[in-house]
């Protein structure tokens, strides 16, 4: 019975000294009770044992460990003069992969490959109204970036003005830097200025533009601009 043996003693309850096997009928009645209704528990118990661990999920079943399909690769080209941009192509970054993707954000100067991506996104600071490195860029890699470019964004702080002229001359910049290709998806985030990184003449020019101070980013928005990206871009 489910691996449950009945044990009958040499001596009952109920059997008197000296006698043969008598034991008192009601006693003995009780005792093969006591000793089916243990099996049965004890079959039960082993039963729903098995039942549970047959309910449970193999560990290998809905893994997501590095044999996980990716939807694509992508690269996030940036340039940055004090780190801000930096970070800013590092969130775009990060926003892609948690959406599946493979991206990976990396400065110009380190001269990536577009070649190596499926897809490509480029951004850069906007500094005395141009975007030099991303433009230097695009001339060097244009013909691989015509079937790759899937975003471009500035980071200004023209964008942080509520000034349309300044607004205007940031988007232009962007413009300029990626011509003569367009970009479904154009970016323009609001930067950041830290006094402690400026040197005495860009401290000069930043009192002479009037331009706010401060960290002015706001991570929402990038994210918010990234997933509008890869929404339109093919597995």
């Amino acid at each position: 019975m489910n691996g449950v043996h009945l044990m009958i003693p040499h001596k009952l309850p109920g059997m008197k000294p000296g006698t043969g096997f008598k034991p008192n009928p009601l006693v003995f009645l009780l005792f093969c009770l006591v000793a089916f209704t243990t099996g049965f528990f004890a079959g039960c118990a082993h039963a729903s044992t098995e039942s549970d661990l047959q309910g449970l999920p193999s560990l290998n079943e809905g893994s997501s460990g590095p044999s996980a399909k990716l939807k694509g690769s992508i690269l996030v080209a940036y340039e940055t003069k004090k780190g801000s941009t930096r970070e800013v192509a590092e969130a775009i970054a990060s926003e892609i992969r948690s959406c599946g993707w493979d991206a990976t954000a990396m400065d110009i100067k380190g001269s990536p490959s577009p070649e190596e991506y499926d897809h490509v996104i480029l951004g850069g600071p906007v500094y005395m109204g141009k975007i030099k490195e991303v433009r230097a860029y695009v001339q060097r890699h244009e013909e691989e970036l015509k079937e790759r470019l899937a975003g471009a964004f500035a980071v200004g702080m023209s964008f942080a003005v509520a000034e349309e002229e300044q607004q205007a001359s940031g988007r232009k910049a962007l413009d300029d830097a990626i011509a003569p290709m367009k970009a479904t998806h154009l970016g323009y985030f609001a930067g950041r200025i830290d006094p402690a990184k400026l040197s005495l003449i860009e401290k000069g020019m930043i009192k002479m533009v009037k331009s706010p101070v401060g960290d002015f980013r706001d991570w929402d928005a990038i994210k918010a601009w990234a997933r509008e990206v890869i929404t339109d871009l093919k597995r």
